[in-house]
């Protein structure tokens, strides 16, 4: 089953992007397509590795009714360009540190696609404000997130759609030219059939 991988990114992994990951890990649930939408977190600084969200960002959340406490941060790695589609970061500071990370040269660490996650909605600027440095920022961020997230899954559902299409194309190809193969066959088999039928009757 085809799946696509989706990565949020910011500085320390505590604020932005673990919002981003709860907001997006249950609209993928309520839309049932855990199954094929992957999604994880992780910060360009590994300052907070292991730590958990910040406390003002997991009571942000709970007003809301998502629920992030079991989320951990880590650090951004070379594997993760490897293995998600899309790697969606808050800021333009996000943006510079992930695209300059990504090895070149080497095709397997092309997968991934870098983009702002507020590329994916109108009217709220192109960052997501960092609100660590006060109390004020959560529901903002929150906000803006959800709304971001709400278009990426729409985005989302649509490549998938068309990934399954093209899918059913490539196996109905498969099946008709298996038909055409066997129809070939008998075909020449009739003909040999009687061409020795013929012999024999000379």
């Amino acid at each position: 089953m085809k799946t696509y991988k989706v990565l949020f990114v910011c500085m320390g992994n505590i604020c932005r992007s673990p919002t981003a990951e709860a907001v997006f890990r249950k609209m993928v649930v309520d839309a049932g397509l855990e199954d094929k939408i992957i999604i994880d977190s992780a910060g360009t600084s590994s300052y907070h590795n292991g730590d958990a969200a910040d406390r003002r960002s997991i009571k942000c959340a709970m007003k809301y009714g998502i629920d992030m406490t079991d989320l951990r941060s880590r650090a951004l790695s070379v594997e993760d360009y490897m293995d998600f589609d899309l790697i969606a970061v808050m800021d333009e500071n996000n943006f510079i540190e992930t695209t300059s990370r990504r090895p070149y040269g080497d095709n397997r660490y092309e997968k991934a696609e870098v983009k702002k996650l507020l590329s994916f909605v109108e009217g709220y600027g192109e960052d997501v404000p960092d609100p660590y440095w006060g109390d004020d920022g959560f529901d903002k961020v929150f906000i803006m997130v959800e709304a971001a997230c709400k278009n990426l899954l729409n985005d989302i559902k649509v490549k998938l759609n068309s990934w399954n299409w093209h899918h059913i194309r490539f196996v109905i190809c498969i099946v008709s030219l298996k038909l055409l193969l066997w129809n070939f066959i008998i075909n020449l088999n009739t003909k040999i059939y009687e061409l020795f039928r013929r012999i024999n009757h000379s």
